[in-house]
């Protein structure tokens, strides 16, 4: 730090602006006015010792002046002063007058601008004090110069008749600490600083006889980190436990006279206890734990009451659970515990005394043996995904000393349950992973809770859980097929699964897909009569289960060949009596043919070959006709294969 303390200066009010000197006036009286100055920096204020000030009047009377010799001049002067600091203070002084140091010289500046704010004395040794009386009636200018120089201060004008008046201190306030022997006082200062310099604190305990406990005055400090600080905070160690004392402030203004006191507060500083409490013993009887012990400290000592506190954890919370009167200094207390056994905890006992005071013992452990098992957990429930990862979720027993759970599986009630979990924890959830690809559909869990003392509760009821289906179902199978002029005839095996909720026959032919029958179980034979005869068929089967599964028999392939194929349908005959002409169509051949053979008889007469077409065309004109007669006509197509139809449905036109 720059200098030993960070100050409140003098006139606080005011701005220095140009002026080298601050002075400030107080009318003390009628015709008593004080005057005070101070130097804005340690140069001038050690020139001042060295050369003295002048102090310039203008008033009714005309112009005076007033000098303040040089320190060494005025020392004879000084020293019949009626102060005991005097004499140091005039050596002390002195030496600041000669210093050649820069930071001496500045921190002696800054103590003696301090002191004098506050002691008359010292205003009057550092040459910074002056007492203008006997003044007449009216207003008077003044002004202070250092002698020797150009330096001057402001210009102040006072009334001699209008009397200046000192602020009331600031509210004081007080209080002690039970686990300190202090008495802590605060008051606001920050606000007064333009009108006192320091302040005593007056002390007494029978609240009529005051004495000051400091005997040089208390000044406002700050320092850079608490530059917003407002108040004077003082503390009197000097203080005796159960005893009542009373507090006032006496400020000093800056012209060393004293202000109005501030109000009178009372503190009173609480006995604090000196000993400790120790936990004898821990006895438990059934739902009763016992606790003995006893204070220990001075025989003096007032105890109003014990309370009993108790933790989970040597360092955790600990919860008041009762408070008794003290009798004596020995306690008992009979607390009910939650639990019949199984609990575990750390006491702790404090003596309280009258003043509220505290006085603890060490912590305490006790524990009963558990020896009940914990609840049953409720709500177990589960799901099994498609992955066959199994979750279950359970509600915890109200139990406050659970270890954890134990997980147990069986795939039937009648199988032994192996256990799943392989340690114990508290969470209330477990995942399991379960083979899918196995026959069991079902599977089957319980949970049981385990406390601290490593009691097993009672299982749940078995949770039955089923396993997604993946499986597919046995796919059917073909025993035997025969191709027949009416159609093709299968017969065929059904899927052996159990769950097979459909199944279907479908014939594939360039791989497009038709199904020709849907069932469950009743069918294992079908005569397929849709087909076309001289196709190539691809026949299978698919099983579906219950949770839509699929299986696929093998292909079986079947050529539709009975040695012919179906006689072409005629769509149209018609007879044309203005052309002389029947007219005759029919389905065009899918197949490459060889020749259209169209048989024709009149009447009842016999079918013989009318004409042979060698083209693929799909009607016929004929024109050989005598009219009132009936004809007959039947239609054949030889293949190129060397396959023929069978004839075609007879038409019969009259013509």
């Amino acid at each position: 730090m720059r200098y030993l303390f960070t100050l409140i200066l003098l006139f606080t009010f005011l701005s220095f602006g140009q002026d080298q000197i601050v002075l400030k006036s107080f009318v003390k009286s009628e015709g008593l006015v004080q005057l005070r100055w101070a130097p804005t920096n340690a140069e001038i204020f050690q020139n001042g010792l060295k050369n003295g000030y002048t102090i310039k009047r203008i008033g009714t009377e005309g112009e005076k002046t007033i000098t303040i010799a040089p320190l060494k001049d005025r020392k004879t002067e000084l020293l019949q002063l009626d102060d005991s600091l005097a004499s140091e203070m005039i050596d002390f002084a002195e030496g600041v007058r000669e210093a050649n140091d820069e930071n001496i010289l500045k921190q002696s500046y800054a103590m003696l601008t301090l002191a004098s704010s506050a002691n008359k004395t010292i205003s009057k040794i550092v040459g910074l004090y002056y007492e203008d009386n006997n003044l007449s009636s009216g207003n008077y200018t003044y002004t202070v110069q250092l002698n020797k120089s150009d330096v001057k201060s402001n210009d102040i004008t006072v009334n001699s008749k209008k009397l200046d008046s000192n602020p009331s201190c600031s509210e004081l306030s007080g209080y002690s600490r039970i686990d300190l022997k202090e008495a802590y006082m605060e008051w606001e200062a920050k606000e007064l600083n333009p009108f006192y310099g320091g302040y005593f604190i007056l002390k007494s305990v029978d609240k009529k006889n005051f004495s000051k406990i400091n005997q040089t005055p208390f000044f406002h400090f700050t320092s850079q980190y608490e530059k917003d600080k407002t108040v004077i905070n003082y503390v009197d160690t000097t203080v005796q436990e159960g005893m009542t004392y009373y507090y006032k402030v006496q400020p000093i203004n800056h012209f060393g006279d004293p202000g109005k006191e501030s109000n009178i507060i009372e503190v009173y500083i609480q006995k604090r206890l000196k000993g400790f409490c120790v936990i004898d013993t821990v006895e438990a009887n059934e739902y009763v734990r016992k606790i003995n012990g006893f204070y220990k400290g001075e025989t003096n000592e007032e105890i109003a009451s014990f309370i009993l506190l108790r933790a989970d954890e040597i360092d955790g919370d600990y919860k008041l659970l009762e408070k008794i009167t003290a009798k004596e200094k020995s306690f008992v207390f009979n607390y009910k515990a939650e639990l019949l056994s199984g609990d575990r905890h750390y006491f702790k006992v404090a003596a309280m005394s009258p003043d509220g005071d505290t006085a603890y013992s060490y912590p305490y452990y006790h524990f009963s043996l558990d020896q009940e098992p914990p609840g049953i957990p409720t709500d177990l429930k589960g799901i099994i995904d498609s992955n066959g990862v199994a979750k279950l979720s359970w509600s915890a027993p109200e139990d406050e000393d659970l270890k954890g759970y134990r997980v147990f599986r069986a795939n039937s009630l009648k199988e032994e349950f192996i256990e799943k979990t392989t340690i114990l924890e508290l969470k209330t959830d477990f995942t399991d992973t379960l083979d899918l690809n196995n026959l069991t559909s079902e599977v089957y869990y319980y949970v049981r809770a385990v406390d601290n003392n490593y009691n097993n509760g009672d299982n749940t009821k078995p949770l039955l859980l089923m396993k997604p289906d993946t499986i597919p179902p046995v796919p059917p199978s073909f025993k035997a097929y025969e191709v027949r002029e009416t159609g093709i005839y299968l017969k065929w095996a059904n899927s052996g699964s159990s769950d097979v909720s459909k199944q279907y026959v479908i014939r594939q032919h360039n791989s497009i897909n038709d199904t020709i029958l849907k069932f469950y179980k009743e069918h294992d034979t079908l005569l397929d009569s849709s087909g076309d005869i001289g196709l190539k068929y691809d026949y299978f089967m698919v099983a579906e289960d219950k949770s839509g599964n699929y299986s696929q028999s093998k292909l079986l392939p079947v050529a539709y060949e009975v040695g012919y194929r179906p006689g072409p349908k005629i769509i149209e005959a018609k007879a044309n009596l203005d052309q002389n002409q029947i007219f005759i169509s029919w389905e065009q051949p899918s197949l490459p043919i060889y020749s259209i053979q169209i048989y024709r008889k009149k009447n009842d007469g016999k079918y013989r070959l009318h004409q042979t077409i060698r083209e693929n065309v799909n009607e016929f004109s004929d024109s050989s006709l005598t009219i009132n007669n009936e004809y007959h006509y039947k239609i054949k197509i030889m293949y190129k294969g060397g396959i023929s139809s069978k004839m075609s449905e007879e038409v019969s036109i009259i013509f």
